[in-house]
């Protein structure tokens, strides 16, 4: 596993393992997390690489109608809201204020309930010059700080790849990449992949992939864009997690095969498991809910 405390001479020591069984079980998590996230982190320095935006963001940058009224929330990425406590070392309740649109809880899968649309900084600006209370506008979300729970949110319409753990970037991930959907507006992501060592990807040596989805009640479609680049990737097939799906009725197809796929739910999730063939080329995932059965 790899481990760079970043400490200076004389400082207390900041290893995993220094405060015992309980802390390090809960920074394992956390470090394992980061490197199932690889994907999802590569291709965001990818693009930070190209365009410049950062990895890290203000949620001004995605959401620039929002009123940020918590300073201490912040982006990874476009679709992971990160929720830290304001204080770590006062363990009370806290506000967490969602930008506008549907989010799930990173953690569990669980869409999180509708809350009352935010203000705008335009409607609250308003507000103050017109002598306006600001008692009208909904109050941010309260949650309970957990020990070993950071607060993080998956903004709905993202697709998320993720793989499997590896204790360094050096070790290739065995089995396959993991797509998780979150149904939403504007429903897209993309993924790059490269060797990571050389500078072949200035020669074509990469992989780049979009894609896209739709869900209404009934059904859920993920599009798979064809691939640019020639590097092979280390997955072979391709596990599809499409979260806030209500049941374990489902019949799933590819748009190139008839033949109906396997499918399996996780009820505590309310998300639904499909493994499929790697997908280099065009191609569509189609989940139908069944009924009556």
């Amino acid at each position: 596993m790899g481990l760079n405390a970043h400490s200076t001479k004389g400082s207390l020591p900041q290893e995993v393992w220094v405060h015992g069984p309980e802390q390090e079980a809960i920074r394992r998590r956390y470090i394992e997390t980061r490197y199932r996230l690889l994907p999802y982190i590569y291709t965001l320095a990818e693009e930070a690489s190209r365009t410049g935006l950062p990895l890290v963001r203000p949620l001004f940058l995605e959401f620039p109608d929002d009123l940020d009224a918590i300073d201490s929330e912040f982006l990874l990425g476009p679709d992971l809201l990160v929720a830290p406590p304001p204080f770590a070392e006062m363990p009370e309740d806290f506000a967490v204020s969602y930008p506008q649109g549907d989010w799930y809880d990173f953690w569990t899968g669980r869409k999180m309930p509708a809350s009352p649309n935010q203000p705008t900084i335009v409607q609250v600006s308003k507000a103050i010059a017109s002598g306006e209370s600001l008692a009208r506008f909904p109050a941010p979300v309260k949650v309970h700080p957990a020990l070993d729970t950071l607060p993080v949110y998956v903004r709905g319409g993202s697709i998320l790849p993720l793989q499997p753990l590896v204790q360094s970037t050096g070790e290739t991930p065995q089995g396959p990449l993991e797509l998780r959907v979150y149904p939403g507006p504007r429903c897209n992501a993309s993924l790059y992949l490269d060797d990571g060592h050389t500078f072949r990807y200035r020669h074509g040596e990469f992989l780049r992939q979009t894609f896209t989805c739709q869900a209404n009640t009934n059904s859920v479609s993920v599009q798979f864009d064809r691939r640019q680049g020639t590097y092979s990737p280390w997955w072979k097939t391709i596990e599809v997690v499409i979260y806030d799906w209500p049941s374990a009725q489902a019949h799933a197809t590819l748009s190139d095969s008839a033949e109906p796929l396997k499918t399996k739910y996780d009820a505590s999730a309310h998300a639904l498991h499909v493994v499929i063939p790697d997908v280099a080329g065009k191609n569509e995932l189609h989940i139908m809910r069944q009924t009556g059965h």
